[in-house]
């Protein structure tokens, strides 16, 4: 069970019940059909029922849904209005807002502050971060409900301006009970032979793993079970039931078997990181300042 709710979930559920489908949801929410699927079922997952019944015919509310939609619409309805006041200056104003994923390091985060706090145009309190799934970050960004924001750069987001912050080495990790259990460097052909557990699709670790074995050309062995968060993919890890790729950041387990990752072409494999901005963005000229001193382009 998600122990988030989601506010993009709850806009994404009540646009499907009021357009009658998941492709029409995408179309008002403005988001792919895959992403509202995937918002909707970690709503369902949160609540522990699902909502809609999915046939050839299209999508009808379950007795479960019909009970709390209503719910679902106010909530949705209430956050908008809430967006709205803020749009309009009702709310406290905010100079600057950022989203960053989870996967970010806390060191770009404060890094990231600095060059905040630093800048002549900002005072200590102009800065407002918050964290976000990557879905939700997407949302926000595409409709204005942040200014920029950080992600890994497995996404394909060409039509966002956007400029390299930073990057950390991506370990591979294993139970020290399995059988190769030394520390010693492990190349992409050698990670095939392992079962890995994934993350589930919310940060983009899952879709950095899964392009690391398409783009190497080799087959990813993937464990049922998806993890909820970085200490419960740890967690997986050391009960034996796989390995797993994180960043170096994200490792905090002592008793798990670090490996460097070596990629197809010899070289240690790394996540970068990028900051993504829309081009009519009015604060478009200060984060290209501020992002500046964080990494080149």
């Amino acid at each position: 069970m998600n122990d988030r709710l989601s506010l993009e979930g709850l806009r994404c559920a009540a646009a499907v019940h009021r357009c009658g489908s998941f492709s029409g949801a995408a179309r008002e929410c403005g988001l792919t059909q895959p992403s509202v699927s995937a918002a909707v079922r970690r709503i369902e997952g949160f609540m522990g029922h699902p909502l809609f019944e999915r046939s050839a015919q299209g999508v009808a509310l379950t007795p479960f849904g019909e009970a709390v939609i209503g719910l679902i619409e106010d909530a949705a309805a209430a956050a908008d209005r809430v967006a709205a006041a803020s749009r309009k200056g009702k709310a406290a104003p905010v100079h600057l807002a950022i989203g960053a994923s989870t996967l970010v390091p806390r060191s770009l985060i404060e890094g990231l502050r600095r060059a905040a706090r630093a800048h002549p145009r900002l005072s200590t309190d102009s800065l407002a971060l918050s964290e976000y799934d990557l879905l939700d970050l997407q949302f926000q960004l595409e409709t204005g409900g942040i200014d920029a924001a950080l992600l890994p750069a497995v996404l394909p987001a060409t039509r966002y301006r956007k400029r390299e912050i930073g990057s950390e080495a991506m370990r591979l990790v294993d139970s020290p009970g399995q059988p190769h259990s030394s520390a010693a460097p492990v190349t992409a052909a050698e990670a095939s032979a392992r079962t890995f557990v994934l993350m589930a699709p919310m940060c983009g670790l899952s879709v950095f793993t899964e392009a690391f074995f398409r783009s190497a050309g080799l087959p990813l062995k993937e464990h049922p079970d998806r993890a909820a968060s970085y200490r419960e993919l740890e967690d997986r890890v050391a009960l034996g039931l796989g390995s797993a790729i994180l960043p170096e950041s994200k490792v905090t387990r002592q008793d798990l078997v670090g490996h460097d990752l070596v990629g197809p072409d010899g070289n240690p494999v790394v996540m970068r990181y990028r900051a993504y901005w829309r081009d009519d963005c009015p604060m478009a000229q200060l984060i290209e300042e501020i992002t500046r001193s964080l990494g080149a382009e």
